[in-house]
């Protein structure tokens, strides 16, 4: 699981790269996030409606995008309101106050991501989850089925992304991995460190301390890549005109961008330690 100290931390981007990557050296991926807010959407050629994001990855992948991939899509309506899809049909819409309370129809969507992941890992290995926002939003943990919980559930390796961009580094990722609950912190394995800008040799001892505070690998600082390479799904970037609607042709332009991005991480993220991490063999 890709999860990350914020939003637009980089997240989808890195999962994208990931899946690029596991793709180039053989391996049989498929990305996959339970819950998704966003109100850009990819429709697919039977009309079921998923996440942008979630679209873009299969295709790193080299997967056909599904519903499967992203079983619960909310598209805001308003400040407080949300239409909700579930496994790419309209599922109703909800007030925000509603749909994090714990109700018997937050359960059944958990169901319905739940059993979409398990019929996914039968088909794909590995599956590259993908979390949304903070994985420390505490007062949402009771009926979260995206972040730590959805990690517990897939048994999943979570490496946890932060931008150093917007400074607080330091404070983000010890607190992320340190508000955690004892069984959700030991599923975290490595630390990203994103966006970083100027000398990285200056960063090196950052890192130290980081694993030192944390108990937790730093597999990568990764430069700042100029430019919006994919379409950014969170409103917080900002960055631009977006288009609200996607479809497969879209999809196809972005194809050199993944070569590019796996390229990339690939230059600066310790791949031994993230294969270790992936088969399972880190202590």
């Amino acid at each position: 699981m890709i999860a990350g100290t914020g939003s637009d931390v980089g997240k989808s981007m890195i999962a994208a790269a990931i899946c690029r990557i596991l793709k180039q050296d053989g391996h049989h991926p498929a990305p996959f996030k339970a819950q998704n807010m966003a109100p850009y959407y990819y429709t697919a050629p039977n009309g079921d409606r998923i996440s942008i994001a979630q679209a873009i990855q299969a295709k790193a992948a080299g997967v056909t995008p599904e519903a499967l991939l992203n079983p619960v899509l909310m598209m805001p309506s308003s400040v407080t309101d949300a239409k909700i899809y579930c496994l790419g049909k309209e599922y109703g819409e909800q007030h925000a106050r509603d749909y994090f309370r714990q109700s018997e129809g937050r359960r059944e969507l958990q169901a319905h991501a739940w059993k979409a992941y398990d019929q996914l890992a039968l088909r794909y290995n590995p599956i590259v989850l993908e979390g949304a926002g903070s994985v420390s939003e505490l007062n949402l943990l009771d009926t979260d089925f995206v972040n730590m919980p959805m990690a517990e559930y897939a048994d999943a390796a979570v490496i946890l992304v932060a931008d150093i961009e917007r400074g607080g580094v330091f404070a983000s990722v010890y607190g992320s991995v340190m508000l955690q609950k004892p069984e959700h912190r030991r599923l975290i394995k490595g630390i990203i460190i994103n966006k970083f800008r100027g000398d990285l040799s200056i960063f090196a001892p950052a890192v130290e301390m980081i694993e030192s505070l944390t108990g937790v690998p730093v597999l990568a600082v990764l430069p700042y890549m100029d430019g919006e390479l994919l379409p950014s799904e969170d409103t917080l970037s900002d960055k631009g005109e977006h288009k609200v609607a996607y479809d497969q042709n879209d999809l196809d332009r972005f194809e050199s961008t993944f070569d590019l991005l796996a390229n990339h991480l690939r230059s600066h993220i310790n791949m031994e330690l993230l294969y270790k991490i992936l088969n399972r063999d880190d202590a």
